[in-house]
């Protein structure tokens, strides 16, 4: 099977507007049935109008899910180079105390002596499970791993769970931050792409400089998502 062509941004804006416009055109027709069956119009005139009103809706729906994956691949990668570009969100004055204070004052509850856990309510999720957890970095490729390893063979039965690692280093090096935007693009990437479902699962990766007591963070700026709630709950946890 030959594999179609990535789109361009041209490819994409032209798939949207031939798309929008046979969805046009399609209630345009409609309407125009409506319009002449309240005039008293003989049905023999919009009957024929409004069987052929399907033919464009049914050519945009075709359109659209012949070049679904396209254009999913489009929008993901236009959000990976915008993430790749961005400024880290930096918050001051960041300790491990500092972290552990505000949980226990918002009445986080300890889960296994490991994560203080809490449940949020959400206007766009219903609600969020937020599970924090405070670590001393040394190897962030190998530690990242082994997190997420262990707090998926807890299985716990919440859903939306929003996990918030806290890698505390003696310094924060450029090669960290590559790591830091590398793991937030996936997880952002992979909520995009299943937008559709009701609830979802994601992780927030936190990076504090013991030296300058500086946490840095990459933010969504454009979905609503577990991940985006998990960057507003860090910001709210150490206003």
């Amino acid at each position: 099977m030959k594999h179609k062509k990535e789109l361009t941004k041209k490819g994409y804006i032209k798939l949207l507007i031939l798309g929008l416009g046979l969805f046009l055109l399609f209630f345009a027709l409609l309407t125009v049935v409506a319009i002449l069956q309240e005039n008293g119009v003989s049905s023999s005139i919009y009957t024929p109008i409004g069987i052929s009103a399907f033919v464009p809706c049914v050519m945009a729906l075709v359109i659209m899910i012949s070049n679904f994956g396209r254009m999913m691949e489009y929008e993901l990668r236009v959000k990976a180079e915008k993430i790749a570009n961005q400024k880290y969100d930096i918050i001051e004055g960041v300790t491990k105390q500092r972290v552990i204070d505000a949980c226990e004052k918002q009445g986080f509850e300890k889960r296994d002596f490991e994560y203080y856990y809490k449940r949020k309510f959400s206007f766009s999720k219903d609600y969020v499970n937020y599970f924090v957890r405070c670590a001393d970095g040394y190897d962030l490729a190998e530690q990242f791993g082994g997190e997420l390893e262990k707090f998926d063979r807890k299985n716990y039965s919440n859903k939306n769970k929003c996990l918030v690692l806290f890698f505390f280093l003696d310094t924060v090096s450029q090669a960290n931050l590559k790591f830091l935007t590398k793991q937030a693009t996936a997880f952002i990437l992979t909520e995009t792409a299943t937008l559709g479902q009701i609830r979802t699962d994601s992780a927030v990766v936190v990076l504090v400089d013991n030296s300058t007591r500086k946490a840095y963070m990459v933010s969504d700026r454009a979905s609503i998502s577990i991940y985006k709630h998990g960057i507003k709950f860090v910001k709210k946890l150490l206003k």
